[in-house]
């Protein structure tokens, strides 16, 4: 049955969308199946199984993925433009390289998933799970992750100007050299986060968690925020923001420094 699916995959969305149309009850079983470089943008895939099909390189872009299983799929530098994958399952998937700008992720599952290098401009991951993934070097303008959990992620070097981390729960997330200027990330628990190097210039950080977060070399000019308890604050800049601007000293160098 599933070399039914594939062939009709492989017509095209016009064809897919067809089919789908006069079977609104069948799920389709995709599971495994090698799609590489396919264009269904457009396509309704909602519900579909698509679990370890390898999908490097398709146009899904504008496709309806609302519900569907993508665990352990491989989607490296797919686009995914515009994309519906509210509550879908992508959980240790490959997203490497993809492009899901302006795409929908709400509630969407996607733990221990690679986003590495991915685009991620104004996509909405609300209250998506996000727990250790990996989301080095993403470029996430304007993303919004608002109360997301991604507790333990990987996000060093990323680009998350004028994110929305409301409410975004990044416990021991690392964060290191990443770009958070004009991000508001009010009420956000950032416990033992990693944030050395980061630039934090005019980011709303109010009612945040910092506790034990690490902030060597952060950038705060002009930031908003309350003065955390308990954090590490070695070489920072504080330039007009609520914090006070002072260096270590040579007594205080080494060890662990609380506000």
């Amino acid at each position: 049955m599933n070399e039914t699916y594939v062939r009709l995959v492989r017509k095209g969305t016009e064809k897919w969308n067809s089919w789908r149309s006069k079977n609104p009850t069948i799920r389709p079983n995709l599971r495994g199946e090698n799609l590489g470089a396919v264009d269904l943008a457009g396509a309704n895939l909602r519900n579909s199984d698509l679990a370890n099909a390898d999908l490097r390189e398709a146009d899904l872009s504008r496709a309806n993925l609302n519900c569907a299983n993508l665990d352990g799929a491989t989607l490296e530098r797919a686009k995914l433009v515009r994309a519906n994958l509210d509550g879908a399952s992508v959980v240790a998937a490959s997203l490497r390289g993809a492009d899901l700008s302006h795409a929908h992720l709400r509630n969407t599952t996607l733990r221990g998933t690679d986003l590495g290098g991915a685009r991620l401009l104004r996509t909405d991951f609300y209250r998506a799970d996000l727990y250790q993934c990996q989301l080095d070097a993403v470029d996430a303008a304007s993303v919004s992750l608002l109360q997301a959990n991604l507790k333990g992620a990987s996000i060093r070097k990323a680009k998350l100007v004028a994110a929305d981390l409301t409410g975004a729960i990044m416990v021991g997330s690392d964060l290191a050299e990443t770009n958070l200027s004009r991000a508001i990330a009010s009420g956000a628990d950032l416990q033992e986060a990693d944030l050395h190097g980061s630039d934090l210039s005019q980011c709303d950080l109010s009612g945040a968690n910092l506790y034990a977060a690490r902030m060597q070399n952060a950038n705060f000019r002009l930031a908003a925020t309350s003065k955390p308890e308990g954090c590490r604050f070695y070489w920072c800049r504080f330039e007009r923001g609520e914090f006070d601007r002072r260096r270590p000293r040579a007594s205080e160098s080494n060890s662990r420094q609380s506000f």
